[in-house]
């Protein structure tokens, strides 16, 4: 499921900057700073993800520390895939 994920995120960050190689995805540990994002593409991106996988950010996951990599973003979404999963 978590490569899954990964593969989506992907997708989803280089639909809303198409000039980010996936050779930068990988490599990047800052969205912020490594990928450039700044605050209406962190907002697409969480809209992105939300609609993508059919499941919604709490104020607290909104926390900028919590987005800020790539690899606890794809952590929020495994943990709320994983509780969508168990509520159906």
């Amino acid at each position: 499921m978590k490569e899954e994920i990964k593969k989506n995120v992907y997708e989803i960050i280089k639909e809303i900057d198409i000039s980010i190689s996936e050779e930068k995805i990988i490599s990047s540990k800052n969205l912020i700073s490594d990928l450039g994002f700044d605050s209406l593409k962190m907002i697409s991106f969480i809209v992105a993800i939300e609609n993508k996988f059919k499941i919604e950010f709490d104020d607290d996951d909104l926390d900028i520390t919590k987005l800020d990599s790539l690899e606890n973003v794809l952590c929020i979404i495994e943990n709320k895939c994983e509780l969508r999963d168990e509520m159906q």
